[in-house]
């Protein structure tokens, strides 16, 4: 018994080795997701702030708005804010912050000269946005943009500010599929969550600053675009990617924190290794008569797991590169021509979004199949990461990599799966191809001349092949 469980240590580290690759395999793809899903965001609110800049600026030029003393100016304002729902009201203050125009009624004095909003926009005469408040007149939670009046002779007269109401943004649907305990917060500059997305609505007007180290690690977040695991103010461990909302220089500041649950990635690499940690055993005690039949088998199906992708079942893109390079050599020797391409599925990513991951992999699988099928016995076949794949054609110069991808192209274009509500769901293929010369029989090198070649696809109009020049 001693002599058979010394004999399966080999296999055991296998095991644990394979468990480690996935593990990294399933972060690598959860970091790539995080950092789109904030990217994104910080896009689309970053509009939002772009477009209220324009708003307030443009008519802060108006001539009624000049004149702010009138009523004629709350009218015209009570027009505007009526037919744009993400602002709870846009008003005009005077130069000491009293309150002369606004498009919700208001009676008395109303002042936001102590708001952060009008401290800016009179310090740096330009646009500003402000901290999180419950609005003078709305009497609602808002973030309010500020913006310099001035008189013909350029004298700053006043400030007209718009206040985007936070329920608005909350009340956005997000068409995202993402798991549960997924945390997408707006904040500030310093932290403070200004609005949630998604996730747990009572981090509204808390400070993510809070949990130690979080600072830092959202500044390195930016800087190199990276992500980083950390425990939420709810206790949640999670993998997190910020993006600001835009440029300090165009008064625009705030960022977006997305974080998604680290539980399901690591509670899947935890049984995987249970898995094969109690085949183990049970080689063990199954006994030497057994051991031989039951080793094999689990050896095979650790070997399986370490070379191929468990989603498609095409290899896996340390395995396709292990291939590469042994091809490229044998290419080197004989002489013969080798291509590599680079396949990605065009707006996969939307089809995640409106039908949900379930049905991404469906179609991730079919394509993977189509790939298979369009290629020949000797190609190779991985995949790259996410919807790209990599494929390796021996013996293949240009014009032959050419012929077998607009096969596999065509495949995939006429591949389809169901998606929600029975709809017929599919997506087209760009491919980028590069082939050994003289100058370039390096694998890396020809992975480069794809991707290149592949980013001149997308930029001509996507559901083409381009071969490296």
């Amino acid at each position: 018994m001693l002599l058979v469980g010394f004999s399966l240590l080999p296999a055991i580290l296998l095991i644990l080795n394979i468990s480690v690759d996935q593990r990294n395999a399933s972060l690598a793809d959860a970091s790539t997701e995080v950092k789109q899903i904030a990217a994104e965001i910080s896009a689309e609110q970053g509009l939002l702030a772009q477009a209220t800049q324009q708003l307030v600026t443009s008519l802060a030029q108006v001539k009624l708005v000049e004149n702010y003393t009138s009523q004629d100016c709350s009218n015209l304002l009570g027009s505007i804010a009526g037919q744009l729902l993400a602002y709870a009201n846009i008003a005009v203050a005077d130069l000491n912050g009293s309150v002369k125009c606004s498009a919700l009624p208001f009676t008395g004095a109303i002042s936001v000269a102590n708001q952060s909003f009008f401290k800016q926009t009179m310090e740096t005469q330009s646009f500003s946005l402000g901290d999180i408040t419950v609005g003078r007149i709305s009497k609602t939670e808002v973030i309010a943009y500020g913006a310099p009046i001035y008189n013909p002779q350029k004298q700053v007269i006043g400030v007209i500010y718009a206040s985007v109401s936070l329920s608005y943004l909350s009340s956005q649907p997000l068409q995202l599929s993402l798991p549960n305990s997924t945390q997408i917060n707006i904040t500030t500059p310093d932290g403070k969550v200004l609005a949630t997305l998604f996730g747990n609505k009572s981090e509204m007007g808390q400070n993510m600053f809070a949990v130690p180290t979080f600072q830092s690690q959202v500044g390195a977040s930016i800087s190199t675009a990276s992500t980083f695991s950390a425990t939420g103010l709810d206790g949640t461990p999670r993998l997190y990617a910020a993006a600001e909302l835009g440029s300090s220089g165009q008064g625009i500041s705030g960022m977006v924190i997305a974080g998604l649950p680290l539980s399901p990635i690591e509670k899947q690499a935890d049984q995987d290794l249970l898995f094969g940690l109690l085949g183990m055993a049970a080689v063990v005690l199954a006994g030497e008569g057994a051991a031989w039949l039951i080793g094999v088998r689990l050896f095979g199906r650790m070997q399986r797991l370490a070379t191929t992708d468990p989603l498609t079942g095409v290899f896996n893109r340390n395995h396709s590169m292990e291939l590469g390079e042994r091809e490229l050599r044998r290419s080197e020797r004989s002489r013969f021509p080798l291509a590599v391409a680079i396949l990605d599925l065009d707006f996969f990513k939307n089809v995640n979004d409106t039908h949900g991951h379930a049905v991404g992999d469906n179609l991730l699988k079919v394509c993977a199949k189509a790939c298979l099928n369009g290629c020949r016995d000797v190609d190779i076949v991985g995949r790259y990461g996410g919807e790209e794949f990599i494929i390796i054609l021996p013996d293949a110069d240009a014009l032959e990599a050419i012929v077998i991808c607009e096969r596999i192209r065509v495949l995939i274009a006429n591949s389809k799966v169901s998606g929600k509500k029975g709809v017929s769901v599919g997506v087209t293929a760009s491919v980028g191809i590069a082939e050994t010369t003289s100058e370039s029989r390096d694998l890396k090198q020809l992975l480069v001349l794809a991707d290149a070649a592949l980013y001149r696809a997308k930029e001509s109009g996507r559901d083409q092949v381009i071969v490296s020049d």
